[in-house]
């Protein structure tokens, strides 16, 4: 289940953690303050493929996912 962010749970004075993906980071750092950012391999795995399995070609078959900070408005 995910929760929509919303500006106001930054008010609160706690930390706020984001999942977002690569392209959506640019916009975030335009609007936020931002603290750590993670960033690791993506692949849904429903059904492996032979780009996925194939470690020569496994950097083409994934996304990036990040979990970044957000610690306030700009």
């Amino acid at each position: 289940m995910f929760k929509t962010f919303d500006d106001s749970l930054l008010n609160k004075g706690r930390k706020v953690w984001l999942q977002a993906e690569p392209d959506q980071l640019e916009e975030l750092k335009k609007a936020y303050e931002l603290g750590l950012i993670y960033s690791v391999p993506h692949f849904r795995v429903t059904m492996l493929t032979l780009k996925f399995i194939n470690p020569a070609t496994r950097d083409k078959a994934y996304s990036r996912m990040m979990l970044v900070e957000i610690t306030g408005k700009k």
